[in-house]
């Protein structure tokens, strides 16, 4: 994957995210299951179940971006965290790839929930230099609700 590539697909994925102020509260993740869309040669978005988050009752924990090439996959954001499984096995329904990256878009529960099990896996952590400072800092406390700390 180059730089252009992961670039073009974090900006895309960024630009169609919806702002909003994710409480891990309500959803039922028992019901929930993904499912992948194909946008493109080797890019996807998986999108949860719909109707089980209140926050996005079109598809539960917003939606997850992904590049996937031989050499690996690139994750834009990774929703819940105890969504985290179900995560996975979509994505093992398109690769076996190791997954290498995560972009994170922003702080919201249902964007970072997933990010400790990712990172068990061995992939890296990219955000902007805002949200980790933000991250780092707790200064936007209302929009990691839900989201466990890593």
């Amino acid at each position: 994957m180059t730089i252009k590539a992961i670039s073009a697909l974090a900006a895309i994925i960024a630009t169609g995210s919806i702002a909003c102020a994710a409480q891990a509260q309500g959803i039922d993740y028992a019901k929930t299951s993904f499912t992948a869309q194909k946008l493109g040669p080797n890019v996807y978005v998986l999108t949860g179940s719909p109707d089980t988050d209140p926050i996005h009752p079109e598809g539960a924990g917003g939606r997850i971006g992904l590049l996937v090439g031989p050499d690996g996959v690139l994750m834009v954001d990774s929703s819940y965290a105890p969504l985290s499984d179900k995560v996975l096995a979509a994505i093992r329904k398109l690769s076996p790839a190791p997954i290498r990256y995560v972009v994170n878009t922003h702080l919201h529960g249902d964007h970072v929930g997933g990010n400790p099990a990712f990172a068990k896996m061995g992939a890296v952590m990219l955000a902007s230099e805002e949200t980790w400072r933000r991250k780092a800092s707790g200064a936007h406390p209302r929009a990691i609700q839900g989201a466990p700390k890593c």
